[in-house]
C-alpha cells in the first residue's frame, strides 16, 4: 500500500527518504477532497504527499506554516501530479485553483517531473494546458484516470532506466562555496534545495550513487533518494580528523556507506549497465591520476573525480563529476560514458 504525509506531519518519518514521493497538487478550496477520496492506491515504495490537512483549520491557523511545509514538500517530491476538478462551490473574493496556478508555472519552470490534468469546464483550461504542453512536450489530460496512468507510466520507466549515478562537491550549507563557486542561488537555503530537487529527479529510490566528496551539511542526506557512498574529499577528511569518527557514525546510522577516509582512490569495476567498464574514483584529480598510472589500475580505466568544481570539464584521463559543471545535478552512468567516448575520440 501507498503511505500517505499529511500537512503539517513530518516529510521523513525515518532516518531518510526511502520511497518515491508524489506530491498531490491541486485545489483544495471549492472543491471535494479529491486528494483522499479519488486517489487509488499506487502501491508499496510510493508516498503520497497530501497538503490537504485532515482537519480543517481553526482561526488560528498559521499560513505561513503551511506554504513552507508545501514548499519543502514540492521540492523533495520525485513527482507532482496537478489535478483541477471542476469547481463545486464558489469561494466568494477567490479565483479558483489560484495557488494551483501559480504552482504549476513555478514547477514547470523550476523542470519537476508533472502530470498536469484539468477538467473541460475549469476557466483557464485553453491557457494553463498550453503552457504545460509547450513547457514539457507531453499531452495534458481531462481526467484524473488518464493522469493516474501516466504517472504510473512514469516512475516505472524511471526504475527501469539509470541504476547508476556519480556526483561530487555538493557542499550542501555552504554558502563560502556559494560565493567562491559564483553559484547562481539567491543564498545557501535555496542552493540546498535545488540540489536535493534535481537528484530526486533523476535518482530513484532504489538506484546507486557515489558520492567523490565534499557533501557538506550531512542533515541534507535525509532528503535524498538512493544508495548513497561516500568517498571523503578533503573537507571530509579534515572534519574526520577534528571529530574522529563521529562523522562516519551518522552516515552509517542515516544508510550511507562510507569508504575508508585512508582512500584517496580506488578502482570500480563490474557495473549494472556496463559489466567491462573500469573506472578510477576519487575527489582530487591529482590522486586519481597518480592511482592510474600505478601498476594497482587496469590497463584501460578512465578517471572519475570533483574538487575542481568545474575549472576544467574534462581532462584527457577523465570527467569531473562536480555538481558545478552538471546543472547541480548527479551524472548518470550513461552520461559518463558519452563524455568518455568523446574524449577518446575528439580530445585535442
Amino acid at each position: 500500500m501507498s503511505k500517505i504525509i499529511r500537512s503539517p506531519e513530518a516529510l521523513i518519518p525515518g532516518k531518510r527518504k526511502d520511497s518515491t514521493y508524489v506530491f498531490l497538487a491541486g485545489p483544495i478550496q471549492g472543491v471535494h477532497d479529491w486528494q483522499t477520496e479519488d486517489i487509488p492506491d499506487l502501491g508499496e515504495g510510493i508516498t503520497l504527499i497530501n497538503p490537504r490537512r485532515a482537519e480543517h483549520p481553526d482561526p488560528m491557523f498559521d499560513w505561513n506554516e503551511q506554504v513552507s511545509w508545501e514548499t519543502a514538500a514540492l521540492r523533495v517530491s520525485d513527482y507532482v501530479l496537478f489535478w483541477v476538478p471542476k469547481e463545486e462551490e464558489h469561494i466568494e473574493g477567490r479565483d479558483y485553483a489560484q495557488t494551483t496556478k501559480i504552482e504549476l508555472m513555478e514547477n514547470l519552470v523550476r523542470g519537476k517531473n508533472i502530470v498536469f490534468g484539468i477538467d473541460p469546464e475549469v476557466h483557464t483550461r485553453h491557457y494553463l494546458t498550453h503552457k504545460f504542453e509547450a513547457y514539457t512536450n507531453r499531452k495534458a489530460h481531462d481526467n484524473l484516470e488518464d493522469c493516474i496512468k501516466e504517472l504510473k507510466e512514469m516512475i516505472e520507466e524511471r526504475e527501469k532506466g539509470d541504476r547508476t549515478f556519480f556526483t561530487s562537491d555538493t557542499h550542501f550549507g555552504s554558502v563560502r562555496t556559494l560565493q567562491l563557486s559564483k553559484r547562481p542561488f539567491l543564498d545557501d537555503l535555496e542552493m540546498d534545495w535545488t540540489m536535493i530537487e534535481r537528484w530526486n529527479k533523476v535518482v530513484s529510490p532504489s538506484a546507486r550513487v557515489i558520492h567523490l566528496g565534499d557533501f557538506g551539511d550531512y542533515e541534507a542526506a535525509k532528503y535524498l533518494n538512493g544508495n548513497i557512498t561516500l568517498m571523503y574529499g578533503n573537507y571530509e577528511r579534515k572534519d574526520h580528523e577534528g571529530l574522529e569518527k563521529k562523522p562516519i557514525d551518522w552516515l552509517k546510522e542515516h544508510n550511507i556507506k562510507v569508504v575508508d577516509p585512508t582512500v584517496s582512490a580506488m578502482q570500480v569495476k563490474g557495473f549494472e549497465e556496463d559489466p567491462d567498464l573500469k573506472l578510477v574514483l576519487g575527489h582530487e584529480p591529482l590522486n586519481v591520476k597518480k592511482f592510474l598510472d600505478t601498476r594497482d589500475a587496469d590497463q584501460g580505466s578512465w578517471c572519475l573525480f570533483g574538487h575542481i568544481h568545474a575549472r576544467q570539464r574534462v581532462k584527457k584521463f577523465g570527467v569531473d563529476v562536480g555538481v558545478d559543471g552538471n546543472n547541480f545535478t548527479p551524472m548518470s552512468l550513461k552520461d559518463v560514458k558519452f563524455y568518455l567516448e568523446a574524449i577518446d575520440k575528439h580530445y585535442d
